[in-house]
């Protein structure tokens, strides 16, 4: 019997369910008129039941469920989307308007005899709105409409690897974790722990692969990637850093490069400094490798240095190429001791002249040049001078200005002269033994001896062109 057929009027509710409640014989006698009271004031919506506590209680000491509180919906067409019913908590807002507060709601999601699917809901008001929170269906429990929802314990799969954190096509945007908390792989075999400005893997000993390339990017300056090893002894090496091509290689294949890149005064990045490595020999156990060093060059890669190749690029195990010829050393030499290491290069120009007995009272000339090439502690030299008055100092001939201190003096010759007085035998240059000075004596030999050229072998137009190698200090 339904609600619309009770009767304001107690004495018009004759039954209850089929139940006569009319108080003859054999029938409901005991509180008729009571029930037929309750009944008008159920449709008359008299709150009957109005107290603050309510106790269902059953003394059923077996395992049957009870008391039982049942809700249902005797639809005749039951479907998807019907709501069966649902069990509101109501309150008065500030204004004393009664206001829903929260709810529970139940709704079909599949009527299907056999396979029918249900949805229990819960609903809180959010901002005056009704909002649902929670759904659990037969496949899923959604949490929605919450800023955040808060758990006090482990919040764990039903068995170990038993289930996903997010789905594919429904992933989690962002991951946020404490201070000093630690992603951890297989209880502990692989584990990484944030600490104050940093990461730190633990248990990867074989090592992080990759599939495609890496891209890591620093906001501040100094040092951008440490890697420490704590193994111990000389024969352990580490850290190794390994770049692995894994496809069989053939000759000039190039295994990889490493790029230091920034960008132009546009904002167009371009590589300012980078190397490689080709493969020179790929045959099993009898490989070569060939290594290169460059630079940018007017906005074009070039190649300065190479390991395991001549200058041609023709591979050469023992080789050390400079790829396009050439090695700077600075203006100041760096002096070693060690007799096979190259400290010094130099190529330029001096300026020749001559003294007699250390003075150069008026001397003038018409030409004085010459040029060198110093290579370590060696000087390869040659000059040119021609006098337009040979001046009025006296004593020995020198010739001066030498670019370097002068230590021994090897293979020096006069290979031109003209216009010197009382010459005999060969004139050459002579050191001024070992003194470490810039000058270097003049003198002639003849058959037995030698004799230093003076002022009285010069004229006012003598012209003397020489060369030689000399020790420098």
């Amino acid at each position: 019997m339904a609600i619309s057929d009770y009767s304001t009027t107690p004495a018009s509710n004759t039954s209850l369910s089929g139940i006569d409640i009319t108080g003859t014989t054999g029938k409901v006698k005991d509180g008729d008129n009571a029930i037929r009271q309750i009944m008008a004031d159920i449709k008359a919506g008299v709150p009957y039941l109005s107290g603050t506590n309510y106790l269902m209680e059953s003394t059923d000491a077996g395992a049957t469920a009870g008391p039982v509180l049942e809700f249902y919906r005797n639809s005749a067409t039951p479907a998807a989307s019907d709501i069966l019913g649902n069990i509101t908590f109501n309150g008065e807002d500030s204004a004393g308007n009664t206001q829903e507060y929260a709810s529970i709601e139940t709704v079909i999601v599949d009527a299907t005899s056999t396979s029918e699917d249900g949805q229990l809901d819960f609903y809180a008001t959010k901002a005056g709105t009704r909002t649902k929170f929670l759904s659990i269906t037969a496949t899923a429990m959604a949490h929605t409409g919450a800023a955040a929802y808060t758990v006090d314990a482990v919040l764990r799969p039903a068995s170990n690897d038993g289930a996903a954190l997010g789905e594919s096509g429904t992933a989690w945007s962002d991951l946020f974790l404490a201070t000093g908390g630690v992603v951890n792989w297989n209880n502990g075999n692989v584990t990484l722990t944030q600490s104050a400005n940093a990461l730190a893997f633990a248990g990867v000993t074989s090592g992080v692969s990759m599939d495609g390339p890496l891209a890591v990017s620093w906001a501040v300056t100094g040092t951008a990637l440490t890697a420490t090893s704590t193994a111990a002894g000389s024969s352990t090496s580490g850290p190794d850093f390994k770049q692995l091509r894994s496809a069989n290689a053939t000759t000039n294949h190039v295994l990889g490069r490493r790029l230091i890149a920034g960008l132009s005064s546009t904002g167009v990045e371009r590589n300012f400094a980078f190397d490689r490595t080709l493969v020179a020999d790929a045959t099993n156990a009898s490989e070569d490798g060939v290594y290169e060093q460059g630079v940018i060059v007017a906005g074009a890669e070039k190649y300065f240095l190479g390991f395991g190749e001549l200058a041609a690029g023709t591979p050469d195990a023992n080789a050390v190429a400079l790829l396009n010829g050439q090695l700077s050393f600075p203006a100041t030499q760096n002096p070693s001791s060690n007799i096979n290491t190259l400290d010094d290069y130099q190529e330029g120009t001096w300026t020749p002249g001559v003294s007699f007995g250390g003075g150069t009272t008026g001397i003038t000339y018409a030409t004085r040049s010459g040029s060198y090439t110093k290579i370590g502690d060696m000087l390869y030299y040659n000059g040119r001078v021609t006098l337009t008055n040979k001046g009025s100092s006296t004593g020995a001939a020198r010739i001066t200005g030498f670019p370097f201190n002068l230590d021994q003096l090897w293979g020096s010759n006069v290979s031109y002269y003209s216009n010197l007085a009382t010459i005999s035998g060969q004139v050459g240059t002579l050191s001024n033994n070992g003194g470490g000075a810039t000058t270097a004596d003049l003198f002639m030999g003849g058959a037995t001896s030698v004799a230093l050229l003076t002022n009285s072998n010069f004229t006012n137009t003598s012209d003397i062109v020489f060369s030689g190698i000399a020790k420098v200090t």
